[in-house]
């Protein structure tokens, strides 16, 4: 049997973050016999990597996919391995919502849907004889006759207890996070999926609306091992919905007696819960605030209100606690007064929480078999037929094809780059002014900030101007 199995995560930016999905998938792998090489990075580094191999005893490579420009580099290291005749298996939130798209890549032999942790020893065991995944629970091929044949089945495994992810077999030193005062904070995902219903979340097309979360113990023995060999001062719960079930949260929150950061739903932050948040050390949440407009809101399915955004906003501005909104505009339908509506709503919530809010505001996505899809394409939008195409998706392009199409891009960056770097005066006086016309300013500081995320010299400038930005913010420039 072939013993040896690569898994890797192609980056198309240097930040990186903890590549969780195949740190599960190799735990579940060694405690098998497998032989497991880990590898997230660039493609540069992926090829060097892959030369190092004894191509006799690999079994296959995994690569774990995201939609968007992460793509491109997957499909070229897909290609560099597919030549030396090595099975590739796509995997992840890319490989679920779009299979028929993935299995058009040559390079490509199957693809698994949804959480492939259950599954992954079978599927080792099956390719190490040279047999067919036909007819494999979750999993797609191109059939003899050139169709595509994709499983009826997304797989989702509820006792998540045995599957761990495997910290110990990647250095977690470089993915240390900067999070107000911490600055060894280390990402956890303590659960996966989310119980609500918003139209425009991928959540709906891999989850189904289902949750399911590590039990206390477990996390805190994740959280416990951190500690001990990583000595972390912060902890950001990176969960789709860590707060699903509020009381087994808050014990995990009491337990693990360290700083931490959060996302949450705006209507959990009643007086007495940001009182909660303050004793136990939070430093900053995260809200996905969506829009201004009261009708967009109830039209995406949120299960919130403008004015449960609002109160959290007022709950938490004399605390100690930082606070981020998120905001989408370009929604299906969006009427120009509506995203007024949202920039109005941003610049009231500016005032109520000063220097301790932050705002976002980032492009509608449309993602397939979503609630929102039909209505994205009766909109203008038109699926990309290749990956190639659909790596272009991005927080701040527009795929919806109306007069508003280029003005909602312009506004996501020209906000974005006001908020992060506040000395760009152009930037803050077109926000105030709503003047997104003849925008070259924008196009010149698209290409700095590329160089400064997708360079190594570059990211290494953006970490050293850090803290004269903040300094800047604060001194409210």
């Amino acid at each position: 049997m072939k013993k040896t199995i690569l898994l890797a995560k192609i980056e198309h930016k240097l930040e990186l973050y903890v590549p969780f999905g195949i740190l599960i998938l190799a735990g579940e792998l060694r405690k098998n016999g497998y032989n497991v090489i880990l590898y997230h990075g660039n493609l540069k580094e992926f090829y060097k990597k892959f030369d190092e191999i004894d191509k006799q005893d690999l079994n296959f490579v995994g690569f774990s996919t995201m939609t968007g420009p992460q793509l491109r580099p997957t499909i070229s290291a897909s290609e560099y391995v597919k030549s030396s005749n090595i099975k590739v298996i796509w995997g992840g939130i890319h490989a679920t919502i779009l299979p028929e798209v993935c299995l058009k890549e040559k390079c490509v032999d199957y693809v698994v849907l949804g959480y492939a942790e259950g599954q992954i020893k079978n599927i080792a065991n099956i390719l190490a004889k040279e047999e067919s995944l036909e007819e494999h629970p979750g999993v797609g091929y191109v059939g003899k006759n050139n169709e595509i044949i994709i499983s009826d089945e997304i797989l989702f495994e509820t006792n998540v207890d045995e599957f761990l992810p495997a910290l110990d077999m990647i250095d977690l030193k470089p993915y240390y996070q900067k999070m107000e005062d911490s600055v060894r904070v280390l990402p956890m995902i303590s659960s996966r999926g989310c119980p609500f219903a918003c139209g425009f979340c991928y959540n709906q097309a891999v989850n189904s609306g289902k949750w399911v979360g590590y039990s206390d113990d477990k996390v805190l023995q994740l959280v416990d091992y951190l500690k001990e060999e990583y000595k972390i001062d912060g902890i950001y719960f990176h969960d789709d919905n860590f707060f699903t079930k509020v009381g087994r949260a808050q014990n995990i929150i009491k337990s693990i007696d360290l700083p931490w950061f959060a996302e949450m739903r705006a209507n959990l932050l009643t007086q007495e819960f940001v009182s909660f948040l303050e004793q136990t050390r939070c430093r900053k949440v995260f809200i996905g605030a969506e829009t201004g407009s009261p009708e967009v809101m109830k039209d995406i399915g949120k299960g919130i209100g403008v004015r449960d955004v609002e109160n959290a906003v007022i709950r938490l501005k004399d605390s100690d606690i930082h606070t981020e909104l998120s905001f989408i505009i370009g929604f299906p339908d969006e009427t120009q007064k509506q995203m007024e509506e949202t920039m109005g709503f941003i610049d009231h919530l500016d005032r109520i929480g000063h220097n301790r809010l932050r705002c976002a505001v980032k492009v509608y996505n449309p993602q397939p078999n979503t609630p929102l899809w039909e209505r994205a394409l009766e909109n203008g939008m038109e699926p990309p037929e290749t990956n190639e195409g659909w790596s272009d998706f991005s927080r701040n392009k527009c795929f919806l094809v109306n007069k508003h199409t280029k003005t909602i891009e312009d506004i996501s960056k020209i906000h974005y780059y006001m908020v992060y770097f506040p000395f760009l005066k152009l930037e803050k006086w077109r926000w105030e002014k709503r003047y997104f016309k003849h925008t070259y300013d924008v196009k010149i500081i698209d290409r700095v900030y590329k160089y400064l995320t997708e360079t190594k010299k570059g990211v290494e400038i953006k970490r050293k101007l850090k803290p004269l930005i903040k300094l800047l913010r604060k001194k409210g420039f």
